[in-house]
């Protein structure tokens, strides 16, 4: 995330480029994307996700692999996925999205208003659909959730023992 302020200064300089339009207009663009809320949130669980499986990542790519470390690392990382889907999990992570979004001047939606979902589905959403309702359940929730049944299907107890062999 240490990149994130050199990348919306060099998008803002070529908006700030009037020589060739059409470019202007896409890093316009660009950094409206790049400075949302939603974008933000997004990946700051990139980052969670991709901090919390990378130890089981490496140990599955090496050839020779000590399968009893790997078989610890799957329970771990699950662990680790399950304690961030918590209440408490949560709670630490927009409360860091929101710090990241104060100190890079970025609008913090009212979680309270009803989120209106796009491409002619707003018709079909139930009523009293937040915005917290979207950013914890259909998005924090549902991407754990797709996270962990990989791993499940993956590194099932069927599977683990033929691994050992």
């Amino acid at each position: 995330m240490k990149m994130f302020g050199p990348v919306c200064s060099v998008i803002q300089d070529i908006a700030a480029d009037g020589s060739i339009g059409s470019i202007r207009a896409d890093a316009d663009t660009s950094f409206g994307y790049l400075s949302s809320f939603e974008f933000i949130f997004i990946l700051c669980l990139m980052k969670e996700i991709f901090e919390i499986t990378e130890l089981l990542g490496q140990a599955l790519q090496k050839k020779s692999q000590d399968i009893v470390n790997v078989v610890r690392l799957v329970s771990s990382t699950k662990q680790c996925l399950q304690e961030l889907r918590s209440d408490d999990g949560y709670q630490v992570f927009i409360t860091t999205v929101v710090e990241f979004c104060l100190n890079h001047s970025i609008d913090i939606p009212d979680f309270e208003e009803t989120y209106i979902m796009r491409g002619g589905r707003a018709r079909r959403q139930p009523d009293q659909f937040t915005k917290e309702h979207y950013f914890r359940v259909e998005i924090f929730f549902s991407t754990l959730d797709t996270q962990l049944f990989e791993l499940n299907r993956r590194f099932n107890d069927k599977m683990l023992p033929r691994m050992m062999i």
